[in-house]
């Protein structure tokens, strides 16, 4: 005999509560799969619109923007607007935002300002110094937006600098970057005495990369601890971390030989034409360019040449011919354990041609 479940039977309750399940289950399926199409399609669309908008053709507006960005002034905004309406330019918003494609534009754009038969020499000079001003500002532009944002991306071992409310500098190294926190060395003075600011007090340290983006955070500091043997100091994360340029020019290491000597200064008042006149001396030492940029250098010499002073520098950027500037000195370091001493200067006179010579070497044109 055949037995069928009677009706409201629990045989009879099981499958209705399946039938729903699955029901719900496949509902769910394509909900989620109607939310992920949703999501693809979203970014579909916004790829499509970036590329339409990277292969639009340079505008005027599209200049204005571009120097709002990078904070040209109205001579380099001219400059690259004037580049633009005379050639067909992709979308330099976008052109610039890559590193490889920026670097080619203005090498070729260098290139074609030399080749300019039409151009005097003095006006050649004015377009390439131009072009570097301008390419410098983009460049140091684009590492801006692409900055860090977190202490957390702070790498283990990474030097820092914490500055205390006295304005003293002291060096600190990070031990470990935990959830919690960063852990670090604890700062000695120039006694090797331990530097504790107080638990739960802010301090302001600084993070520099070796492109020169320097990076201050204010974080807490949570405690102390000694599981090395010379004591941590553990502070908490910055998430508003607030960067700067601290170079303006891009610099490149160097060896480099030169001759130095030093300046006497003339006031405007004392000259005869009522400008600042810098005259080097007769005697002249011996010396080498360690690190070179458009703005100042640095000098390697056996002299403990003291700062805020003024120095006449020849040395040969491009390998063919001398070249002069005259600098500040404005800080002197001791090279340890070498009997030498580092001068950091920054130029106060310079002619056009040997900047855009400086600008070529260090962005790798020659010539």
């Amino acid at each position: 005999m055949i037995m069928f479940p009677l009706s409201g039977s629990p045989l009879e309750a099981r499958q209705d509560k399946t039938i729903y399940l699955s029901i719900l289950i496949a509902a769910i399926i394509t909900l989620v799969v109607f939310i992920l199409k949703k999501i693809v399609n979203h970014f579909q669309s916004e790829e499509n619109k970036s590329a339409r908008e990277a292969k639009k053709i340079t505008n005027f507006a599209i200049i204005n923007k571009v120097a709002k960005i990078y904070d040209l002034k109205e001579k380099e905004r001219d400059f690259l607007w004037e580049i633009a309406k005379n050639n067909k330019i992709p979308n330099m918003e976008y052109l610039f935002r890559s590193e490889e494609n920026s670097n080619s534009f203005f090498n070729n754009l260098l290139v074609s300002i030399k080749d300019d038969i039409s151009l005097t020499d003095d006006m050649m000079q004015d377009k390439i110094s131009i072009l570097f001003t301008t390419r410098q500002k983009i460049d140091n532009g684009r590492k801006l937006l692409a900055n860090l944002t977190s202490t957390t991306a702070f790498p283990t071992g990474q030097r820092l600098q914490y500055y205390a409310d006295n304005n003293e500098q002291y060096s600190i190294t990070v031990l470990d970057n935990t959830k919690e926190g960063l852990v670090l060395s604890v700062p000695r003075n120039a006694f090797n005495q331990q530097v504790n600011p107080p638990e739960l007090s802010r301090i302001k340290i600084l993070y520099q990369t070796h492109t020169g983006i320097a990076y201050e955070a204010l974080c807490r500091v949570i405690r102390y601890q000694n599981i090395t043997g010379a004591g941590e100091m553990v502070v908490t994360h910055c998430n508003t971390l607030q960067s700067y340029q601290r170079r303006q020019f891009k610099r490149i290491d160097l060896n480099a030989n030169c001759t130095f000597s030093a300046v006497r200064v003339i006031t405007a008042s004392n000259s005869k034409d009522g400008k600042i006149q810098y005259q080097p001396l007769e005697k002249k030492y011996q010396g080498q360019i360690v690190e070179l940029s458009a703005g100042g250098c640095n000098l390697q010499t056996p002299m403990a040449i003291k700062e805020k002073q003024y120095i006449h520098i020849n040395l040969s950027i491009d390998e063919k011919t001398v070249d002069q500037v005259i600098g500040l000195i404005i800080h002197t370091s001791a090279l340890p354990d070498s009997g030498q001493y580092q001068l950091h200067i920054v130029f106060v006179r310079i002619s056009k041609r040997t900047r855009n010579k400086m600008f070529s070497r260090v962005y790798q044109n020659r010539g």
